[in-house]
């Protein structure tokens, strides 16, 4: 039995990393077609928001396109010196605080946000409702972590926990960011679509939002 629980204990870290590894390839790989796509529409080098960065490897991508200002507290000194090392010599500023302080400060007009900070309710709304403002015509704000729509999940119950990080939808039985479910059905509505993983895209037309997916 013990052999057997080693085995399996193994088996399933392999699995975890494995899951990682393909889960940041499809990341840069999705990233970065988006940010192409974006480019050629724009005619010239974007201008780029990044909500939340933590080991620098999304402003790495986004920094291929053009100019990003990221922002995020490093609370961990660690993942800042990774950030630090990650982007150094590439197009990226950042501001160290939290998004909810910075970004309503912030006056400038991006052609790419992504969204990807805190996922708990509170945050994510504030972070979703500065980008809409700060987008410019035919922008887009991207996010990460759309694990279930609104339209899958018991809204109630999520509601319930919209303020924690990750926890299980009882109507389907997986977990998910409740938050981020939560603020983007509250900021956009339903029609908001995801892309196989947990992505989800929107561009600003005019004084409205579309999928950009």
């Amino acid at each position: 039995p013990f052999i057997m629980r080693a085995m399996n204990t193994n088996i399933g870290s392999y699995l975890n990393r494995l899951k990682q590894k393909l889960y940041l390839r499809f990341k840069r790989e999705y990233l970065g077609n988006m940010a192409r796509k974006q480019k050629k529409l724009a005619g010239r080098p974007l201008r780029i928001l990044e909500i939340g960065a933590l080991m620098g490897e999304s402003a790495a991508i986004l920094s291929r396109h053009g100019k990003v200002l990221t922002v995020d507290t490093w609370e961990n000194p660690e993942m800042k010196k990774e950030f630090l090392r990650r982007t150094a010599n590439k197009n990226v500023e950042y501001v160290q605080g939290n998004s909810m302080d910075v970004l309503p400060k912030l006056e400038s007009s991006y052609d790419f946000i992504y969204v990807d900070g805190s996922h708990h309710y509170t945050e994510t709304m504030s972070d979703i409702e500065n980008s809409k403002r700060l987008v410019d015509n035919g922008g887009i704000i991207v996010g990460d972590d759309f694990d279930l729509s609104i339209n899958e999940v018991d809204r109630q119950a999520l509601g319930r926990v919209r303020e924690t990080d990750v926890a299980r939808d009882p109507k389907t039985g997986k977990l998910c960011h409740p938050g981020v479910t939560l603020a983007i059905a509250g900021q956009f509505g339903d029609w908001v679509k995801k892309v196989p993983h947990t992505f989800w895209a929107v561009r600003k037309i005019d004084d409205k939002f579309v999928n950009a997916l």
